[in-house]
């Protein structure tokens, strides 16, 4: 069977309400990722809990971070902030809103995986949103300045509508995420924020964007009313069109082996996800598997987890690594064993066949000789013990003298010759 492949997309329909909200101190890295969150969610469909790792979670949120421990900070504040959705309205038919982020975290750092949930209410959001705007997260994250984000994602959610709204500097400013003490002069927010988010944004991205400032009440700049096209000649950098995310874990990509120890009602996306980062030690990971199958009471998941966490199965893995050592070593002996038996039982019949091919004369010569040796190593043993020590004597001088050295006819004869003139 063809492994499955799926497309790894860069898009997201990100809810117009998520767009317009009334939110305050979120930085750059959170905005980036709640866009990533956004994505996975939308390209795993409904479920509880979603899975990615730190690895393609920092690459597509272009996170410069090298310690998880800055992540889990960013989680952290996730988890406690609060949006108001649909702050301008225009998603009609949706009421006023407010709730959590992220309801749970969770970031594994010696596997790197990351595990995070989405409250309820805002998952049917951001899976059925009654109006969207389409954005790509991977020219999101290339953005350095957390104001161009909001900026861009506002612009990007008006590019079809007749007009975009005029939004008094007070609404700008709750847009944009600014507290009351942040930029009060109007020329600060004007070179720092706004013209800042205007510049990086005709620089980096698929739309170009101007603005108007409209005074009321003398001098005074109350509104700002932006204008906004497609930006023709924008080309996302190669170096951000490789960043991909891996495809969705399926029973295709698990080995054979591993699959075959799952038990099939676990045969899911969330386990197959969950085994991923561990297919390279597979003894470690269809152990654990076994392990969980066995102890579990509830949450196979759950518990796979922790057990793929902390090697429960290690100790029952060593034990039997032990046993198939020791079984292996057993058989390897006896395998030996059974080779030198039967190279004993071999020379024994090639001794058997030269005594009977040998001359009398030269096969007597050589049993004298063995019971001479036999003699100087025993001189006190009496006649009937040196038997069998010089039948042993005897075959293994034909042995190492004949057997092992052959010798040809000519040599033969002249042994034979030299041991008569001897005796």
């Amino acid at each position: 069977m063809s492994k499955k492949k799926l497309p790894a997309a860069k898009k997201i329909r990100k809810p117009s309400a998520m767009i317009q909200t009334n939110i305050r101190d979120l930085t750059l890295t959170q905005r980036k990722l709640i866009n990533f969150m956004v994505f996975v969610a939308q390209r795993e469909g409904d479920r509880k809990l979603y899975s990615t790792d730190v690895k393609t979670m920092k690459a597509l949120c272009d996170v410069r971070s090298t310690e998880n421990i800055d992540l889990r900070e960013q989680f952290e504040q996730l988890n406690s902030i609060k949006i108001e959705f649909n702050y301008l309205g225009k998603d009609n038919n949706t009421i006023w809103e407010l709730m959590n982020l992220v309801s749970a975290a969770r970031v594994v750092t010696n596997t790197g995986q990351v595990d995070f949930e989405i409250p309820y209410m805002l998952r049917e959001k951001i899976l059925n949103p009654n109006i969207y705007t389409p954005l790509n997260i991977l020219l999101i994250a290339g953005l350095k300045s957390k104001y161009s984000i909001i900026l861009y994602e506002l612009l990007r959610d008006y590019m079809t509508a007749p007009v975009f709204p005029k939004l008094s500097i007070d609404q700008f400013r709750v847009l944009m995420g600014l507290n009351d003490n942040q930029y009060k002069l109007f020329k600060d927010l004007r070179k720092r924020v706004i013209d800042r988010a205007v510049k990086e944004i005709n620089k980096k991205t698929d739309i170009r964007c101007s603005y108007t400032l409209v005074k009321e009440h003398g001098n005074r700049y109350a509104y700002i009313v932006f204008e906004v096209e497609k930006n023709e000649d924008f080309k996302l950098p190669q170096a951000e069109k490789k960043k991909t995310l891996p495809p969705p874990v399926d029973e295709y990509d698990i080995p054979h082996d591993v699959l075959h120890v799952i038990p099939k009602k676990y045969r899911v996306a969330e386990v197959f996800r969950t085994i991923a980062p561990y297919l390279d030690r597979q003894a470690m990971l269809i152990s654990n598997i076994r392990y969980t199958d066995k102890k579990h009471k509830e949450n196979f998941i759950g518990y796979l987890r922790k057990a793929l966490l902390e090697d429960y199965a290690k100790s029952a893995r060593e034990v039997q690594e032990n046993e198939a050592r020791a079984a292996a070593e057993a058989e390897e002996r006896a395998a030996l064993e059974t080779k030198r038996i039967e190279e004993e039982e071999k020379l024994a019949g090639a001794v058997i066949t030269w005594r009977s091919q040998a001359s009398p004369t030269l096969l007597r010569q050589i049993q004298d000789r063995a019971a001479w040796e036999v003699k100087e190593e025993y001189p006190e043993a009496g006649k009937n013990f040196l038997g069998i020590p010089v039948r042993i004597r005897t075959d293994e001088i034909i042995v190492n003298e004949y057997l092992s050295k052959p010798q040809e006819p000519e040599q033969e004869e002249l042994v034979l010759f030299e041991l008569e003139q001897n005796v």
